[in-house]
């Protein structure tokens, strides 16, 4: 009996699919892009119908699961991104945390760490010995799937976080871009990806000064309003907040150091609209959805996350950057 079940109701999907020919229209053409963003430690009550911009019109117009929650314990990036696209739980998936230990070599080890020659970042951070790759991801991902099924498709993914476009990315993309974390700063990849940075990357940098237009648009302090009046979020300095960038509105964001300014920004909104910018510029350069088939882009902003760990997500900083980026997301 269960057999004949499971046959008639095989039978029934099939015919639900694959419709007879006679007074059917054809299929709608798929679409040119897939676009996947992820905002880092983005609570569901946070996600606002009232924003004018970008996350705002997502509110509106699609489809919100404002209870839906995580099936996994570590909600860190790594194994949250790993999930995303791979449709596995984060041990699967051979993701569990960030920073792990390994029984099997009795190691800890970085969730996209990958000490083979092959996959050495290009730029100064390669130089200093790290590499990374999506090795230790054990399963595929949605853009290795579309290529498995339409060769001509591109896959793209691009993050404030190499972990966060990594993962999301899978085993074969064409092109993986993540913010350097080393001066002079700017975005890089990976040998594992390719030997050198595309043309228009190195364009976008800027030489003049070297690889600086990139930060070009960065004020020198981060001013936000400080909640008085009451305006949603709590008042501005809560003696539970970082103190490492001022806990009040005038965050410094230039330093002669060059390496404190590239954390100064990573700890900003400006993170966002940076790699949204770079992001941007890569649609246009690879002609990104011009193709004959269906491509991908991964997109995850992380500035949310870093606002949110110094400050907490009810801070008059988190809620500046929120709305810093819906005006960003917007524009993109």
């Amino acid at each position: 009996m269960r057999r004949a079940l499971r046959a008639a109701a095989l039978a029934c999907l099939v015919a639900v699919l694959a419709p007879t020919a006679r007074g059917t229209q054809a299929p709608p053409p798929p679409p040119r892009l897939v676009l996947v963003l992820s905002i880092d430690q983005l609570r569901a009550d946070r996600l606002d119908p009232a924003l004018p911009g970008g996350l705002g019109r997502i509110a509106r117009e699609g489809r919100v699961f404002a209870d839906a929650a995580h099936a996994h314990a570590g909600t860190e990036t790594c194994p949250g991104h790993a999930t995303i696209l791979t449709g596995h739980h984060p041990g699967p998936a051979g993701i569990p945390l960030n920073d792990y230990f390994d029984h099997e070599s009795g190691r800890s080890l970085y969730c996209v760490g990958d000490e083979a020659p092959d996959a050495r970042t290009l730029g100064p951070s390669g130089a200093a010995g790290e590499g990374r790759s999506p090795r230790r991801l054990r399963v595929t991902t949605l853009g290795d799937w579309m290529k498995q099924s339409s060769p001509a498709t591109r896959v793209f993914a691009v993050s404030g976080k190499d972990r966060a476009a990594i993962t999301m990315a899978g085993q074969h993309p064409d092109g993986v871009y993540w913010a350097e974390s080393l001066p002079p700063g700017g975005f890089t990849t990976s040998r594992y990806y390719r030997d050198t940075l595309p043309e228009w990357a190195e364009r976008w940098h800027g030489q003049d000064p070297p690889r600086d237009a990139f930060l070009a648009g960065v004020p020198p302090r981060w001013e936000h309003p400080t909640g008085v009046p009451p305006n949603g979020a709590r008042i501005d300095d809560t003696e539970w907040e970082v103190a490492r960038f001022l806990r009040v509105s005038g965050h410094p964001l230039r330093s002669d150091d060059r390496k404190k300014f590239l954390e100064q920004v990573g700890f900003s909104p400006w993170l966002d609209t940076i790699t949204l910018d770079f992001a941007r510029t890569l649609v246009e350069q690879e002609k990104v959805g011009q193709g004959s088939a269906t491509d991908l882009l991964a997109v995850s902003l992380t500035a949310t996350d870093t606002v949110g760990h110094l400050y907490g997500p009810g801070s008059q900083e988190a809620r500046d950057a929120l709305r810093r980026l819906d005006t960003d997301l917007g524009h993109f």
